[in-house]
């Protein structure tokens, strides 16, 4: 076919093949932006399940405040201090993600994902280009920052706090805690992908991209919080410190696979006519209505 002219039937079969081979293209990056929102939308299910754990840490030290104030104080303003730590993470993160989808029209109101999932001309342009890239140093500095602050409040003597009494005389319980966090922003020190850890991350990454990669950032710093938290609480760990990494990616995995199935397959009409039973019809009303609040814009649950 190289040496010879073609005839017109296969000059079209050619172009049909090269539309194809376009098509198939698309599709294949489409669905890759889809997984993208998928892990987002993962991320977000998973991190109710870290802040409830959170808050349930707080709430033993909180009791145990009550029956040994003065033992437990330092504890708990360590802990307070470490919630304010991510919480001030998370609010940063927050900004970028509402600039994120500023630029690129929004999210669409039935999925929720992006309008533009595919775009990244403007925030590559934010991260490295304005201001001399000082945006995506300081997006990279702050992950390593609030690293290294949260897994201080585990350190005999907490920087910027005044000298308590804790029984926290070694830097063990600061080490296990960076050795367990993923919330790390580094480049690559032997130089394998020869990009930095800003370019990427930030500038070669769709908008579907970053979103998830804010996402499971958050998700690193809660987290961490939670397992700060936990190593000050007074009550032993439910889950031994080895297995830590374990009983996270299992708990992640319940809440955004098994959970949603489950309800999918509980929430039939027949499991629905069950549940309601004999229920008044301004009870089933108002869970309707609850239950479309907490969904927002997510998609619906489904058995295929």
């Amino acid at each position: 076919m190289a040496g010879g002219k073609m005839s017109p039937r296969q000059k079209m079969i050619n172009m049909m093949y090269l539309v194809l081979m376009a098509l198939l293209a698309l599709n294949v990056s489409a669905e890759i932006l889809k997984s993208f929102y998928l892990f987002e939308r993962s991320f977000n299910t998973a991190a109710m399940s870290i802040d409830s754990k959170s808050q349930g840490t707080i709430k033993a030290l909180e009791k145990a405040l009550g029956e040994k104030p003065e033992k437990t104080k330092p504890y708990m303003d360590r802990a307070k201090a470490a919630q304010k730590t991510t919480k001030e993470f998370v609010d940063y993160l927050d900004g970028i993600t509402k600039k994120v989808e500023g630029w690129y029209d929004g999210r669409d109101p039935e999925t929720g994902a992006l309008v533009s999932p595919d775009q990244m001309e403007d925030h590559a342009r934010f991260f490295t280009v304005d201001n001399n890239g000082a945006n995506g140093k300081e997006f990279q500095a702050k992950i390593n920052e609030t690293r290294e602050k949260l897994a201080g409040y585990l350190k005999p003597q907490v920087p910027g706090m005044a000298k308590d009494s804790t029984n926290i005389e070694t830097l063990d319980l600061y080490k296990s805690a960076l050795n367990a966090s993923q919330l790390i922003a580094e480049d690559d020190k032997n130089g394998v992908s020869g990009v930095s850890w800003i370019n990427e991350n930030l500038e070669h990454n769709p908008a579907a991209g970053l979103m998830a990669l804010i996402a499971r950032i958050k998700n690193d710093a809660r987290t961490m919080e939670s397992d700060v938290l936990e190593k000050l609480a007074p009550a032993p760990s439910l889950y031994p410190s080895h297995v830590n990494g374990a009983s996270r990616i299992v708990a992640q995995w319940a809440d955004s696979q098994v959970f949603p199935a489950a309800m999918a397959f509980n929430f039939q009409p027949s499991g629905l006519a069950d549940v309601f039973s004999g229920a008044p019809e301004a009870a089933v009303q108002a869970f309707v209505a609850d239950r479309a609040a907490m969904r927002g814009g997510a998609t619906r649950m489904s058995l295929g």
